[in-house]
């Protein structure tokens, strides 16, 4: 089984920080691409649908800049990292509902199993009974 540890929550933080800028990126920039990938090129509503994976993208990359803070002293961001535990889970299983069932976009669904799994992940290397240092 996985030790817990900073060092191992470091790791997948970067991983985390890596996949996050890369898929906030992608779709901040490049939303009718992304469009084109869920099928929905060409449709009435490509710009509204722009729009929206626009604002996913920003707030992909607002997860990755929350990530770098934690990843930089994980002691002192306790409790940040532990909101990004949560905020993985539920923008994983969110994500994959909209994607599998009201989209239905079965690959791009699949690929949304990746937040779920960096929340499951920094569950398991999170030192959750490390006492805190005394800075004073």
């Amino acid at each position: 089984m996985f030790r817990a540890s900073p060092g191992r929550v470091r790791i997948v933080l970067a991983a985390g920080i890596a996949v996050h800028i890369i898929i906030g990126i992608f779709t901040l920039v490049l939303p009718r691409q992304f469009l084109d990938i869920f099928g929905f090129a060409g449709e009435p509503l490509t710009v509204v649908l722009s729009g929206i994976l626009g604002w996913a993208g920003i707030i992909t990359v607002a997860w990755a800049a929350a990530m770098i803070f934690a990843f930089r002293d994980i002691e002192s961001s306790r409790s940040l990292v532990k909101a990004i535990i949560a905020g993985q889970f539920i923008m994983g299983v969110a994500s994959f509902y909209i994607d599998a069932f009201v989209v239905q976009a079965g690959v791009v669904a699949a690929a949304d199993l990746v937040y779920i799994l960096l929340g499951a992940m920094l569950l398991l290397v999170y030192p959750w009974k490390a006492k805190r240092l005394n800075k004073s």
